[in-house]
């Protein structure tokens, strides 16, 4: 078979690692949204210009990310990396849109080298939980797999030119981390990945409830070590802020999606998004109360597939693609873990992503278009003008599609794992419905 060979580089894993890389390097060479990308590009130019992240204007993120990026200033500059992107005149009528800022094709490649390392490590740390637990490097060399040559995977990172890749990595880390009593470290992790989103933050609750059920006698001082670990990683991410006055400034990725918002639209997601999350919160703290109580001969394996819920939960309020990487991880164990049947709707929520990402991809060609001449200028207007035209257009079906795709693959994951838990969704959905006739 593929990965018969039991050295972890074997041919298949060389193939695997080849094809993954090219893939990025081709993808962010090609395409990258610009609207994100170009920011990141600004925020490093106000870095290398000595501001702060906060002094000026434009960075809304807590300071993780901005840390990175200060790293990656350091690696362009380094490498010679002089001409990052401008505004291209010729994209002007852009501007409404904020799409006509645009970073260099070779930027874009570089950034995309980046943000692998993080998919990189992602993998191999599901191919060391696979073979943890179940002893079997095919199994774990298919996990490592399905992660590294995601298209979903590939695209948010070569594509999308997002960090959600860092904050899959901080939560799966900090996961794996308890489960080898390196509290500190794992209380550390867990503070990057809040710090970095706020999704890692809803894993607190199966997170405690790990260290009570492991160790009922001495989870107090667990605790209190993994507490230490997130207060000391907090306090030294969020020193600089607090001695330079902008502490408040850092908060602004909450208070920013907490302010006012224009359109109907806008404010049905605002409200619909504050009633969701504390019900999310609840069944949170439900299936953290559910683990507790289970019984169980093995702990660390069954506490995997309780954060795999955990991750799932967070997805009940449809989200954006990138933001669905914190579970794919956790999703991959369990379908080779757990249940070969999460392996259909893992696949559809890989295309549906994928879908969903690539419908700016008018946009995210631009970079190519001016900077290389790769499509005529007129060739690459006209298909502008056809997926933004006035009305129904071309990018509100191709997202809309994408969309609603991702969420039936969630739904589809939930079924799977209810029915996993032995709960039979059809029979109940019977019933449900022979008494509604009744």
């Amino acid at each position: 078979m593929f990965f018969d060979d039991k050295r972890f580089l074997c041919k298949g894993m060389i193939i695997i690692l080849a094809i993954g890389i090219i893939a990025r390097v081709v993808v962010g060479l090609l395409m990258e949204y610009n609207n994100d990308v170009s920011a990141w590009a600004q925020i490093m130019a106000n870095i290398e210009g000595g501001n702060a992240l906060y002094n000026v204007a434009g960075y809304y993120y807590p300071p993780v990310w901005g840390y990175l990026l200060g790293l990656f200033t350091e690696i362009t500059g380094h490498i010679g990396l002089d001409e990052w992107g401008n505004m291209v005149t010729e994209f002007v009528f852009m501007i409404p849109r904020n799409d006509a800022d645009y970073t260099t094709p070779t930027f874009n490649l570089v950034l995309t080298m980046f943000l692998m390392i993080s998919d990189l490590l992602v993998a191999l740390i599901i191919y060391w939980l696979i073979l943890r637990f179940t002893d079997d490097k095919v199994k774990a060399k298919i996990g490592f797999a399905f992660y590294f040559v995601g298209l979903h995977v590939i695209f948010i990172c070569a594509a999308g030119g997002m960090f959600d890749s860092y904050s899959a990595l901080f939560a799966i880390l900090a996961v794996a981390l308890l489960m080898t009593r390196k509290d500190v470290l794992a209380g550390m992790m867990f503070a990057m990945g809040v710090l970095l989103k706020l999704f890692p933050a809803m894993f607190i609750f199966i997170l405690v409830a790990y260290l009570f059920k492991k160790d009922r006698e001495c989870w107090k001082i667990r605790f209190v070590k993994a507490v230490a670990g997130a207060v000391i990683m907090i306090v030294v991410v969020m020193l600089p802020q607090i001695l330079d006055g902008t502490f408040m400034d850092s908060l602004s990725f909450i208070t920013a999606r907490a302010g006012d918002v224009d359109g109907v639209a806008a404010l049905l997601l605002k409200y619909s998004s504050m009633l969701i999350y504390p019900i999310i919160l609840i069944l949170e703290a439900f299936i953290a109360y559910h683990f507790v109580k289970t019984d169980t001969e093995d702990v660390d394996r069954t506490f995997l597939w309780y954060v795999f819920l955990s991750s799932v939960v967070i997805f009940i309020y449809p989200s954006t693609p990138q933001y669905i990487l914190l579970m794919t991880p956790f999703l991959i164990i369990v379908a080779l873990m757990y249940d070969r049947r999460f392996v259909k709707p893992l696949l559809l929520l890989t295309v549906a992503s994928t879908i969903f990402l690539t419908s700016s991809i008018v946009v995210q060609l631009g970079g190519i278009t001016a900077f290389w001449g790769a499509i005529p200028f007129d060739i690459w207007h006209s298909m502008y003008d056809i997926f933004y035209a006035e009305g129904l257009n071309a990018f509100m079906v191709w997202s809309a599609i994408g969309g609603v795709l991702q969420y039936i693959s969630i739904i589809w994951v939930i079924y799977v794992a209810l029915e996993a838990m032995g709960i039979n969704v059809k029979r109940k959905l019977h019933i449900g419905a022979s008494k509604t006739c009744e």
